[in-house]
């Protein structure tokens, strides 16, 4: 499945040669149904979930894909409406998440059509934020805030966004503005606390970052972020615990930052350890 995630054409192409050589094998339809979904080929891909069901009936993935796209469709020919958005919005989620990107990107403008507040342009903005494509998101972004310029939840899209970019004032200003209205607001007190980092302004960052753990005290990039602001002070005893927190919490992501990694995922907008205590 990497290489279908990483080169699907590819994936896709290897497959089809496996599939001319050999007597008919589910795996290998199933595979190269998924391949054709990355590749946004949604009417070749329902071909090959149908041969994967036609040689395993039982096949629950691929049943599950075909009757996806079987909707999707539904939904494109009959047209959108008010009472789809909801289930598109959920199917395009899902889509993002599995970086089939094609199609969240294609759910997401058929949703625009019909949704005249904020939320579809936001759910593209971050299908296009998930692909790093950082200003077509904020293209998104900005047409949602002329509609609704107090959305918290395009708001903060937006600076992280900005933040991404390095447009750290802009987006300080928008999450200082969010945490006034939403004290409670946690990743705008870290996300302020890694700008202050970025800014090297590490006592700033302290207060910030001491908010964050405050309100959620397994919020593991806090404790990372914290860690580096204490290294820079050169407070290494209170770092160093800091660091353990970390660790205990999240040790793959310590493994990843010990290996040179850590700043391709420090931030990220999901990244808050589940609270169960919350």
């Amino acid at each position: 499945m990497n290489l279908l995630d990483r080169a699907p054409k590819s994936g896709f192409e290897f497959l089809k040669r496996i599939e001319a050589a050999y007597p008919p094998n589910v795996d290998v339809t199933y595979n190269m149904g998924i391949a054709l979904l990355y590749l946004g080929r949604l009417e070749e891909a329902e071909k090959y979930f149908n041969k994967t069901l036609k040689i395993d009936l039982s096949h629950e993935a691929a049943r599950t894909n075909l009757d996806l796209l079987v909707r999707i469709k539904e939904i494109s020919n009959k047209g959108c409406t008010r009472m789809h958005l909801e289930e598109l919005g959920e199917i395009a989620t899902d889509a993002r998440e599995a970086g089939l990107f094609v199609i969240a990107e294609k759910i997401g403008n058929i949703m625009i059509e019909v949704d005249k507040g904020p939320g579809a342009l936001n759910d593209l903005g971050l299908t296009f934020q998930h692909q790093n494509q950082i200003g077509k998101a904020l293209e998104c972004y900005d047409r949602a805030l002329k509609i609704d310029p107090n959305s918290h939840e395009v708001l903060s899209n937006k600076a992280f966004c900005l933040m991404m970019t390095d447009r750290l004032n802009e987006a300080y200003t928008i999450y200082e503005s969010l945490i006034k209205l939403s004290p409670d607001f946690l990743q705008g007190w870290y996300h302020m606390g890694l700008i202050n980092v970025k800014k090297e302004d590490y006592q700033n960052a302290l207060n910030y970052l001491n908010k964050a753990i405050e309100l959620n005290d397994e919020y593991y990039l806090a404790w990372i972020t914290k860690y580096q602001a204490l290294i820079k002070l050169k407070r290494t005893e209170e770092a160093q615990r800091c660091w353990e927190n970390a660790v205990d919490l999240n040790p793959e992501y310590a493994m990843h930052l010990a290996l040179g990694e850590g700043a391709k995922i420090q931030t990220t907008n999901m990244h808050a350890k589940h609270n169960n205590n919350a």
